[in-house]
């Protein structure tokens, strides 16, 4: 079975985006969920775009793997080049940090299902052999507890 987390940067603003204070905290419960449930052996790629970077940085802390930097998942590429690049991986696990609307639509177009990426959302997806549509077996999003206050 192969399994494939697809993560959206956390919340930015400026420019250059940089992370906020609530983005630091969003992208370290994410980190924290995914220590829990990853294997031990996964690939880490994130779009070179800072924030996204920013992001990899927190959730390498957690899971103790480094994200390599790749073009392809930055924001002007086609969710058919993502697709087939994520697909060409041998590894039964892969991380992908990027942004929206790529991942809205990467999503769709390997499950058929939608999901909308609030900032620093995790969507595993999971595709058992002999299948060509992926499922999404579960997802996460971080709350803030500054917007408790």
């Amino acid at each position: 079975m192969k399994t494939l987390f697809l993560i959206r940067h956390s919340e930015a603003k400026g420019f250059p985006r940089s992370l906020t204070q609530k983005g630091i905290e969003l992208a370290k419960q994410s980190g924290s969920w995914l220590k829990a449930i990853l294997p031990k052996k996964f690939i880490s790629l994130v779009s070179p775009i800072q924030r996204a970077v920013q992001t990899a940085d927190i959730i390498s802390q957690k899971t103790l793997q480094p994200f390599r930097n790749e073009a392809l998942l930055s924001i002007k590429t086609s969710p058919e080049k993502i697709t087939s690049y994520l697909g060409s991986f041998p590894n039964n696990c892969i991380l992908a940090i990027s942004h929206q609307p790529l991942l809205f639509l990467v999503c769709r177009k390997l499950s058929r299902k939608t999901f909308f990426f609030p900032n620093a959302s995790i969507c595993e997806l999971t595709l058992s052999p002999g299948e060509s549509l992926w499922k999404i077996k579960r997802t996460f999003t971080p709350l803030s507890s500054l917007t408790l206050k």
